[in-house]
């Protein structure tokens, strides 16, 4: 004797699943691409670390504390060209609201390793340029 197939029900379970998944799938993709509502970093917080969500708005970046300079790229890894650098005590502007940060090459720099960038816009250039979050702390 075959099983009676509920469909109304069936329906409402594959619904809640797909609601699930679309959720999950935000997520991570907020957190893959550093959504800066949900994960910007607190001032003078260094990139890459948890911070809380009623953090300060994060407008630019300066060189980690204790490290003389931050290369700024053209591309977000270590092979693309040096088009300059931020001295300790400068400021460049973000190029994206909050600081967020972008998946780039992996960088082992400034007593840290991470694959995270930071897109900023270098001495008022339209351009988006970039620094590895290993060395640039975002301030407001």
């Amino acid at each position: 004797m075959a099983a009676r197939i509920d469909h109304h029900r069936l329906n409402e379970v594959l619904v809640k699943k797909t609601t699930l998944a679309t959720a999950v799938v935000g997520t991570v993709l907020a957190l893959t691409l550093g959504n800066p509502a949900s994960a910007a970093p607190v001032a003078g917080q260094e990139i890459g670390s948890q911070a809380p969500a009623q953090a300060a708005a994060l407008t630019r970046v300066t060189t980690k504390s204790g490290w003389p300079f931050v290369r700024v790229r053209d591309e977000a890894t270590t092979d693309s060209r040096v088009h300059g650098r931020i001295n300790a005590g400068e400021y460049q502007q973000c190029a994206v609201s909050g600081c967020g940060t972008v998946q780039g090459g992996m960088v082992y720099a400034c007593d840290a390793q991470s694959d995270r960038w930071i897109p900023i816009k270098y001495n008022g250039s339209l351009d988006s340029y970039f620094v590895s979050a290993t060395c640039a702390v975002a301030v407001p």
